[in-house]
């Protein structure tokens, strides 16, 4: 009974440890650039909007320092977009 506790704690840290290690990674890899561009190109009547919620998902996902680059795509951007954009 003892050593499956050790088991089960051994298993917690390191699932612990992987789940923590692995959130800056994973947002460090995503590039806004691609996703900037097919939010802009969302237009009324629905044009685009698959596209823009999806690419929104992955600009949710990525680091904060890139934030900057997300709030200047803005400048120019159709009402829609910007909406998009500042959600």
């Amino acid at each position: 009974m003892h050593d499956r506790k050790k088991k089960l704690d051994f298993i917690r840290k390191v699932l612990l440890a992987f789940l923590l290690g692995s959130g800056p990674a994973v947002r460090a890899e995503v590039d806004p650039a691609e996703s900037i561009r097919v939010v802009c190109a969302v237009a009324p009547e629905g044009k685009g909007n698959v596209e823009a919620a999806q690419a929104w998902q992955r600009l949710v996902k990525t680091d904060a320092a890139q934030l900057p680059i997300i709030l200047d795509a803005m400048q120019g951007a159709n009402d829609l977009a910007a909406n998009w954009l500042r959600s």
